[in-house]
């Protein structure tokens, strides 16, 4: 077994862990640092592959850490309220398939997700270069550049008029067509926003992020038939894409009332995420929670375990 056993004595060794403020602080700067490690990944022109991979990185360089500020301070409660200074063995996993080491992992993860700003832009990146994606014309990069900026700020009008810039210069630039149509989206314009993505394919077939956020769109405006149709053109080019499966299935939980097709989907984007080492997979494993809290109260135990079972997803 990779473990490394720590034998203290707490009565001597733990005064600097014994209170909860020190405990958050720690945990605090492991989560910053995994934070900090994400930030820092390249993203331009990678495959999504890459990108989670050096995430999940992040992730196991801070589990051993976790673990042991974890494990310290829950010791130190007990010796709190029982008043035993004896010494006390902790157990730290080096083996990235035991449970504990797999528990303090999905634990940074999901913590990540909650509070580190960027990491929803890192694991979501879509900026992979295909055919017209980009701009040879240094004009319309240099407007499209300021698009960006002024999004990022919320400005999304003003980012619009760069946009608009842009491709009048070069009408042949999917990206910046393609934040043009989020712009729109961000501000309700949404028939704006499908012209925009639309638009992007026309100049650049497989663009994803044209093709996600016209199912997007389409969802906010209520065309949920539209949005399916979407989810299916994207999965056409990006077969196996989790985000095809987790859109659908709430589509399906949300809007059309088929549980049974969305826990399906669900479970589907659960196991690509897992597969591909992205934290959306907190995502998932939540709506199959909420799901099965659903099928529970109807009554329906058996066929939410029957779905989990054809997918050879265990629960617990």
């Amino acid at each position: 077994m990779n473990k490394l056993l720590f034998l203290l004595g707490f009565a001597i060794c733990f005064s600097g862990f014994g209170q909860q403020t020190n405990h958050d602080s720690a945990l605090e700067k492991i989560i910053g640092d995994a934070c900090n490690c994400v930030e820092s990944i390249d993203l331009f022109n990678r495959p999504l592959t890459e990108i989670n991979l050096e995430v999940s990185q992040c992730i196991d360089k801070q589990v051993v850490a976790y673990q042991l500020v974890s494990k310290l301070t829950t010791v130190a409660v007990v010796e709190n309220e029982t008043e035993d200074k004896q010494s006390n063995d902790i157990v730290i996993s080096f083996e990235k398939n035991s449970a504990e080491y797999q528990k303090a992992y999905k634990e940074i993860e999901r913590e990540l997700l909650s509070g580190c700003e960027n990491i929803s832009y890192v694991i979501g990146n879509k900026d992979q270069l295909a055919e017209n994606s980009f701009s040879e014309h240094p004009e319309a990069v240099r407007y499209y550049s300021v698009g960006i900026e002024e999004a990022k700020d919320g400005n999304c009008e003003r980012a619009i008029d760069y946009y608009k810039e842009a491709v009048r210069i070069d009408e042949y630039f999917a990206f910046a067509w393609d934040n043009m149509g989020i712009c729109y989206r961000r501000l309700e314009m949404y028939e704006d926003a499908i012209r925009a993505y639309q638009k992007s394919l026309s100049v650049s077939p497989n663009g994803k992020m044209p093709l996600q956020n016209l199912a997007i769109t389409y969802k906010y405006m209520g065309d949920y038939e539209k949005s399916i149709e979407a989810y299916h053109d994207m999965e056409a080019v990006f077969p196996g894409d989790p985000e095809v499966y987790y859109g659908l299935a709430l589509i399906y939980k949300d809007h059309l009332g088929d549980e049974e097709t969305a826990l399906d989907y669900a479970c589907q984007a659960y196991l690509k995420y897992a597969e591909l080492k992205s934290p959306y997979r907190v995502d998932a494993e939540d709506l199959i929670l909420i799901l099965h809290e659903r099928f529970m109260k109807d009554e329906k135990e058996e066929v939410f375990l029957r779905t989990l079972q054809k997918h050879d997803i265990g629960f617990n």
